[in-house]
């Protein structure tokens, strides 16, 4: 219910931080899975941790939202490629074919060039699915069924990948859904699932 959704955010942002909070911003009143992702991952990855972070805290938990795993294998497929390339930003798309004169004849779809060995190199060093293992913290998945930005296959890949790494984890497809922008139903049901999963991990009190 809404009471409840509203209970357990405030729980999670009173939650002490252990960390220094100089770059932390208040959250907005309209807050979202996505805020809660910052809130979970503030000061764990060394490259966007600020240097006086020295005392930083275990990770409670791991909420993905409709968020690519495979870069290496979203250069190359449907559904993914536009994104993953532009998100990269390694290289520009190629021209595309010459369309028929006819002028209501519609544009070829760019075309991006073959990934080389050293950007799919790069492509795997930064892809979530190339670090699951044994021990990860509890991770939640939502995403769209039918998103076209990034291939629903790469939410399947890593909820397979948690499963064979015993790590706990849960799923909520949002069917017909597309890269977020969900209803306003299917939202709300989303958080508070994400919220439910928290809770069950003594992520949040």
């Amino acid at each position: 219910t809404l009471p409840t959704i509203h209970k357990l955010r405030q729980t999670l942002l009173r939650k002490p931080r252990s960390c220094h909070t100089s770059n932390f911003k208040p959250a907005p009143r309209s807050f979202k899975v996505s805020a809660l992702v910052q809130l979970i991952f503030k000061c764990v990855c060394p490259a966007f941790t600020p240097k006086p972070c020295s005392d930083q805290p275990k990770v409670a938990a791991v909420l993905d939202d409709y968020g690519p795993t495979n870069l290496a294998e979203g250069l190359t497929e449907h559904g993914s490629m536009d994104f993953t390339h532009q998100w990269l930003g390694l290289d520009l798309p190629l021209t595309s074919a010459a369309a028929p004169e006819a002028s209501t004849a519609r544009p070829a779809a760019p075309r991006w060039p073959e990934p080389d060995a050293e950007l799919l190199a790069k492509a795997k060093a930064m892809s979530p699915l190339t670090y699951v293992k044994p021990g990860l913290p509890p991770t939640f998945i939502v995403n769209g069924g039918s998103d076209h930005t990034v291939d629903p296959s790469q939410s399947a890949e890593l909820k397979k990948a948690l499963d064979e790494a015993h790590v706990p984890n849960g799923q909520y497809i949002v069917t017909g859904g597309g890269h977020g922008n969900f209803s306003a139903e299917e939202q709300q049901k989303a958080m508070l699932l994400s919220l439910e999963f928290l809770h069950a991990h003594d992520a949040i009190n």
